[in-house]
């Protein structure tokens, strides 16, 4: 990464963060120790909870 002043860095602050996340994710998916498992969609949905979630009254 290449330096940059404090009040360049305060203006982009949300850009640089998710510049680094991504390219630390990235990083994280090309590792070859990583196996990837098989799974079955029904395993997927499984995980999934299949309740409706919250309602929100927008009327008030």
């Amino acid at each position: 990464m290449t330096g940059i002043s404090v009040a360049e860095a305060k203006t982009r602050l949300t850009g640089l963060i998710h510049r680094g996340l991504w390219d630390t994710i990235a990083d994280w998916r090309t590792q070859t120790a990583f196996d990837w498992p098989d799974l079955t969609a029904e395993e997927v949905d499984g995980w999934r909870d299949p309740s409706p979630g919250r309602v929100f009254d927008w009327t008030d």
